[in-house]
């Protein structure tokens, strides 16, 4: 309930179905234009677009699909307005199409790989996963991200970017067995 008012349906289902396959939006949106940063601001607007007009989708239809699109027409947007990739638009064209094409034919990860994400999860220092829940659970940023982590601001990106990395590695190794 939103202010004393029962929540619509539609505006549930497509707000449940947004937070849960957010990761999905986002693996999406950074192999479009290959920066976490503006993946993350894209991710943030694509969620607004979604959430705000939950009648636009139709449940009879794969969401994923469905918010891909959405992601990657802001992506295209971006793009139109940003005057550094103007010089590349034709390379970045023919990149995007070969990712799209890439990113919609993969199925999303299944049991086993989850319970592998679990167990190289399980192998990070409590802070760490403490920050990663912080960031990609909660989606906290900025100064917030850094008081409710209790690290300084400025180690915040190195301390992602490693763990990242660490759980990708983690993932590649048979039975998630390095971390």
């Amino acid at each position: 309930m939103v202010c004393g008012m029962p929540q619509d349906p539609q505006q549930a289902l497509v707000s449940r179905l947004a937070v849960r396959h957010r990761t999905e939006i986002l693996s999406t949106l950074l192999a479009l234009v290959g920066d976490l940063g503006l993946a993350e601001d894209l991710l943030q607007d694509t969620l607004v677009e979604i959430i705000g007009d939950p009648e636009a989708y139709d449940p009879a239809r794969d969401f994923v699909p469905w918010a891909r699109g959405i992601a990657r027409n802001l992506a295209h947007r971006h793009w139109r307005e940003s005057s550094t990739h103007r010089r590349h638009a034709p390379l970045v064209r023919e990149r995007l199409a070969d990712l799209l094409e890439q990113a919609e034919t993969e199925a999303p990860p299944g049991p086993e790989r989850m319970a592998r994400l679990h167990s190289c999860l399980d192998r990070l220092s409590e802070r760490v996963r403490h920050l990663l829940l912080l960031r990609y659970g909660e989606n906290v940023l900025g100064d917030d991200l850094a008081d409710r982590a209790g690290m300084p601001r400025a180690s915040i990106r190195t301390t992602l970017l490693r763990a990242r990395r660490s759980l990708m590695h983690c993932l590649q190794a048979d039975g998630g067995a390095h971390v």
